[in-house]
C-alpha cells in the first residue's frame, strides 16, 4: 500500500504545511469530543497510534477496531501493478506486429504499414501510451453464405495481437480441458478425438446404452453482452491479481478490453460483395441488426479469446456443478454424454437457465437434441459412429474443391489434405477417380508448361 507524504491542511488558516516531509492518515475511531486517531510517519518514524484535532485536514484511511487497543491500522497485503514504460510497450509491439504479419504478407495494408514500419510503429506506440488510440474502419464479407466476417485493418491487429499476446498465458490455464478452439494443442481434430472417447467411455466400449446431447447457443457473437465480458475479464484480472500484478499493466488492460469490446464495427465497416450476400443472412448472424451493447466481430483474433473467455463460466459450471464428465465445447457448439437421457435433459434445462440468467445468452431449440450414442453422431465437420470417423460431405465437398481449384493456394490444398488423412473413406476409388476426372494432374502439369498428362479410366 502506498502512503504519500502529502501533509495537512491547518486548522487555523488552511495553509499546507510538511508536504513531503510528514504523512497524516485519519483512522476511523475518535478518541475524545475534540481529538481523533491517526497514522503519523516521516522519513524516520512511523507511529499507528497518534491523536489530533479533528479540525486539520488530513488524508482519510480506514481502520478497523479492536478489544484491548483504541486504535489499530489494519495493513492488507497489496500488490504493486506493474505499469508499461514506452520501451517495453515498444518491445511488445514488435513482436505483435510479427505475429500479425504472420500468414498475411505481401497483402496491401500490410505492405503500406510495412513501407514506413519505424514510423508506423512510433505513431502507434504513442496512441496506445496516451490512450487515444481507436479501432479503424473494418472490411465486411460473407463467407459460405452463412457467417459475417469483419477483417481489421492491419494497425488494428497487431493492437489485438498484442492484447492477445498478454492474455493467452494467463487465461488459457483457467480454461477447463475440454474446451477445444483457438487452444494451442486442441483445435478440431482434437474435439472430435475427445468426443469418440465420451462416447466408448460412457458406454464402456459400446456395450452399454447412453445418450449424446447436442447444444448450439443461438447467433453466439452477435449477443454476447459487452458488460457482462467486461466484468468477467475484469473480474478474473482482480481475482488472480496476486500473481499477475507483476505481469500486466491493469490500467492499459482494462483500456484495450473496453475499446475492443465495445466498438461498433457495422456503422463505418466496408463491405466486399454483392449486396445479395447479406440477403441469405437472419438477421440475428448480421452486426447491423445487433441490440446496442451486443456482438463482437468474428475475424479478430481476440474474438476467439474473447468467446472463450466469455463461455468460462458455463463450462467451470457444467463440469464442477452438473457434474458433467464427458462435456466439451467448441466455440457454441456443445456435446455432453451421460447414460442416462433424464439427466441430459436436466442438464439441457439447466444450461438454458444458466445462460440466460447469468450470460444473457439462449440455445438453439432446432439444434438441440438427444441422440443415442451408437448412431451418427455431427460434431466438427465429421460424422462419428461406432467404430469410424467420416467427413460430412460439406467437408468432402471442400476438399474436392481444394484440390481441383486453379486458384487455391498450395498450403490451403496442404491443409485439406492433410485434415482429410484422419477420416476414413468409403469409397476411396471413387474419390481418386473424380479427382483425375476433374483433371488435378492435367492443371498441375498445364501450371508447369508441359502437355496435359493422359487420363486413365479406372476399371
Amino acid at each position: 500500500m502506498f502512503f504519500p507524504a502529502a501533509g495537512l491542511r491547518h486548522r487555523n488558516d488552511g495553509t499546507l504545511n510538511n508536504v513531503g516531509s510528514n504523512g497524516y492518515v485519519w483512522l476511523s475511531c475518535a478518541n475524545s469530543q475534540n481529538n481523533a486517531g491517526n497514522l503519523n510517519f516521516n522519513s524516520g518514524n512511523v507511529n499507528p497510534q497518534n491523536n489530533n484535532n479533528r479540525a486539520n485536514g488530513f488524508a482519510v484511511r480506514p481502520s478497523q477496531a479492536s478489544a484491548g487497543a483504541h486504535f489499530l491500522l489494519n495493513i492488507r497485503e497489496q500488490y504493486i501493478y506493474m505499469e508499461l514504460t514506452r520501451s517495453e510497450l515498444d518491445r511488445l509491439l514488435t513482436l505483435a506486429y510479427l505475429d500479425a504479419r504472420r500468414n498475411e504478407r505481401n497483402k496491401y495494408d500490410q505492405l503500406k504499414f510495412e513501407l514506413h514500419l519505424e514510423d508506423n510503429l512510433r505513431t502507434l506506440r504513442e496512441e496506445l501510451y496516451l490512450r487515444r488510440w481507436k479501432p479503424m474502419s473494418s472490411m465486411c464479407f460473407v463467407v459460405n453464405r452463412h457467417r459475417e466476417v469483419f477483417a481489421p485493418q492491419f494497425r488494428d491487429r497487431i493492437v489485438s495481437h498484442l492484447l492477445f499476446n498478454m492474455f493467452y498465458p494467463l487465461f488459457d490455464p483457467l480454461f477447463i480441458y475440454d474446451s477445444y478452439s483457438c487452444r494451442v494443442g486442441k483445435g478440431t481434430l482434437f474435439g472430435i478425438q475427445r468426443v469418440e472417447h465420451f462416447l466408448r467411455s460412457a458406454t464402456n466400449n459400446f456395450t452399454q446404452t447412453a445418450y449424446v446431447l447436442c447444444l448450439d447457443i443461438k447467433g453466439y457473437f452477435m449477443h454476447i453482452n459487452h458488460d457482462i465480458l467486461v466484468d468477467i475479464v475484469l473480474g478474473e484480472m482482480d481475482r488472480h491479481r496476486k500473481h499477475w500484478s507483476n505481469l500486466i499493466d491493469y490500467g492499459f488492460v482494462e483500456y484495450l478490453v473496453r475499446t475492443l469490446v465495445c466498438r461498433t464495427p457495422a456503422s463505418d465497416c466496408i463491405k466486399i460483395g454483392h449486396p445479395s450476400d447479406w440477403d441469405v443472412l437472419p438477421d440475428y448472424k448480421k452486426m447491423e441488426h445487433a441490440e446496442p451493447g451486443r456482438g463482437i466481430i468474428i475475424g479478430d483474433v481476440m474474438s476467439q479469446l474473447f468467446s472463450n473467455i466469455y463461455l468460462n463460466p458455463l463450462d467451470q459450471y457444467a463440469k464442477r456443478t452438473l457434474c458433467a464428465p464427458y462435456y466439451g465445447r467448441y466455440v457454441d457448439d456443445v456435446r455432453d454424454v451421460h447414460t442416462s437421457k433424464e439427466v441430459l435433459m436436466e442438464h439441457a434445462e439447466n444450461i438454458g437457465r444458466f445462460l440466460a440468467s447469468r450470460l444473457s445468452l439462449s440455445l438453439n431449440d432446432s439444434k438441440t437434441r438427444i441422440l443415442r450414442a451408437d448412431s451418427r453422431i455431427d460434431f466438427l465437420g465429421a460424422h462419428i459412429s461406432r467404430f469410424n470417423r467420416y467427413a460430412k460431405p460439406e467437408t468432402f465437398a471442400k476438399y474436392v474443391g481444394s484440390q481441383t481449384g486453379l486458384d487455391v493456394p498450395f498450403d490451403t490444398m496442404q491443409s485439406y489434405s492433410g485434415y482429410m488423412s484422419h477420416f476414413q473413406h468409403r469409397e476411396q476409388d471413387i474419390l481418386l477417380y473424380h479427382l483425375l476426372k476433374l483433371k488435378l494432374y492435367e492443371k498441375t502439369n498445364f501450371d508447369m508448361g508441359l502437355e496435359p498428362a493422359p487420363l486413365r479410366e479406372l476399371g
